[in-house]
């Protein structure tokens, strides 16, 4: 049997099986999607409010949010009745936008969509209650 014949190649890390479930891994890891869908177009200072629209009283006073957007990630404030929680989320490729609120008597989540340089849709509350709205927010503003 001949040298050529004998010679057993060993596979690549990124073009073994094995190397190819570590990225299918990684891809799904919820911070590399969110990172990989980021929309570095929205970057920048936010600001807007969230309104309550189904709820009333029960639901507690509407949100005042201030955000920074850098590589599509949004943080920044929420505040209501002069309580300030965290504010999370990201603008996705497409012109879409997700956040939320969680905390202490928080657990609001908001989904919309992006045009010009404003985003606007709705909010939920998922603590259980029927209480929700909308919100906008503009860049700059």
């Amino acid at each position: 049997m001949s040298t050529a014949a004998r010679r057993v190649t060993q596979p690549r890390a990124h073009g073994s099986p094995a190397g190819a479930c570590l990225l299918a891994l990684a891809l799904q890891w919820p911070g590399a999607v969110a990172a990989q869908d980021g929309a570095p177009g929205y970057d920048g200072s936010w600001s807007g409010h969230a309104i309550t629209d189904i709820g009333g009283g029960r639901c507690g006073q509407d949100w005042k949010l201030d955000a920074t957007v850098s590589g599509g990630v949004i943080t920044g404030t929420a505040v209501r009745a002069a309580e300030h929680y965290s504010l999370d989320g990201s603008f996705r490729s497409g012109g879409k936008i997700r956040w939320e609120v969680l905390g202490p008597g928080a657990n609001v989540w908001g989904r919309g969509k992006v045009e010009g340089d404003t985003a606007s849709g709705s909010w939920f509350d998922n603590r259980g209650t029927d209480c929700l709205g909308s919100f906008e927010l503009r860049r700059g503003g």
